[in-house]
């Protein structure tokens, strides 16, 4: 065929039907990113804690490749209260902070955490200072650490338990 006359009108409904089922299985075994986090704000657009709320159950959020340093928590912790995967850029790169003010990450939902540091959550009457989990968590290539609270129970996940299913 003479690529001057490659008309996509010409194409026959066996080739079309081709071509659809070709681009759904490729859009089928990519992951469903929920948005890419841009704003290491706490809070409004681009920022993770918008990405959480925006995001629908089964979707990945992922981290603009130039956002290095720490994300400060300044309204509370981060709640993921349905299953989600947070894909960061390395615990080297990404810091969350709960800024020695409270918790950092309260999971209710089947969680994956990949790629973050989660430091300096505190907590004075509670469980897991940087991630009480009551929901199913699994944490790949992160660092909990400076994490802390008034018993072992406090700091720095809770329950361990749920880590190991």
């Amino acid at each position: 065929m003479n690529a001057a006359r490659f008309k996509p009108k010409n194409l026959n409904m066996k080739t079309r039907s081709l071509f659809f089922i070709l681009a759904a299985a490729a859009f089928l075994r990519s992951p469903v990113l929920a948005g890419v986090v841009y704003n290491m704000a706490d809070a409004g657009p681009g920022t993770l804690r918008q990405a959480i709320r925006d995001a629908a159950a089964g979707e990945t959020i992922t981290f603009h490749p130039s956002l290095i340093g720490t994300i400060i928590l300044q309204s509370g912790q981060l709640v993921i209260d349905k299953n989600l995967t947070i894909l960061g850029p390395g615990p080297d790169k990404l810091a969350i902070s709960g800024y020695r003010a409270g918790r950092v990450i309260y999971v209710s939902g089947e969680v994956l955490l990949s790629g973050l540091r989660i430091t300096e959550g505190s907590i004075t009457n509670d469980d897991g200072a940087g991630i009480l989990n009551q929901g199913t968590l699994t944490i790949r290539n992160c660092k909990v650490m400076g994490n802390s609270g008034p018993t072992e129970a406090a700091s720095p996940i809770w329950p361990l338990a749920a880590l190991y299913r």
